[in-house]
């Protein structure tokens, strides 16, 4: 049986940033949130006022990213079990800066054709997003020691918290 450390809880969360190999995961992760976040605000400013959504489309819009998310994950899982969790973040970073790259498109149609464009942004960003974070998560996992895995991801989740946060109010 593999229990977490009875180390006081300070200590604990300084084990990971200790490790060479997880403190640079941790420096990906926290400069592909800060970038993700940096300008996922925006799109959504834009889409009420430029493209004038309203505030249910807006919603239904990121909630078909999440759906789009949800739907892919266990198809990453097997790709991340077959190939690589690297190979996964290949794959889903430059789909994601494609679907960014795409917004430089949206209000060049009419409603519809930026209505579908809009859609299939928020699908290819669901997907992409699925697997990098369970790539980043796997990566976590195999990097942090058996008994102390939990304080491993708490760390990382923490940091990717501490500049999803951060890089919206530098944005703005």
């Amino acid at each position: 049986k593999a229990f977490m450390s009875r180390e006081n809880i300070f200590k604990l969360f300084q084990l990971p940033l200790k490790n060479k190999n997880f403190s640079r995961l941790l420096v990906f992760i926290s400069g592909w949130v800060f970038a993700v976040n940096i300008a996922a605000p925006f799109f959504t400013v834009f889409m009420l006022t430029t493209l004038g959504l309203s505030l249910s489309y807006v919603i239904a819009l990121g909630i078909l990213s999440q759906v789009s998310s949800i739907f892919t994950i266990r198809i990453w899982g097997r790709f991340a079990d077959r190939y690589s969790n690297k190979t996964i973040i290949a794959l889903g970073g430059p789909l994601y800066i494609l679907c960014i790259i795409a917004w430089c498109f949206v209000g060049l149609f009419g409603y519809y054709g930026n209505f579908i464009l809009l859609i299939l942004i928020q699908i290819f960003s669901g997907i992409s997003t699925a697997g990098i974070n369970l790539s980043l998560t796997n990566i976590g996992l195999k990097l942090a020691p058996q008994q102390d895995a939990i304080v491993y991801l708490s760390v990382k989740n923490i940091i990717s918290a501490i500049f999803s946060s951060i890089s919206p109010l530098i944005g703005g």
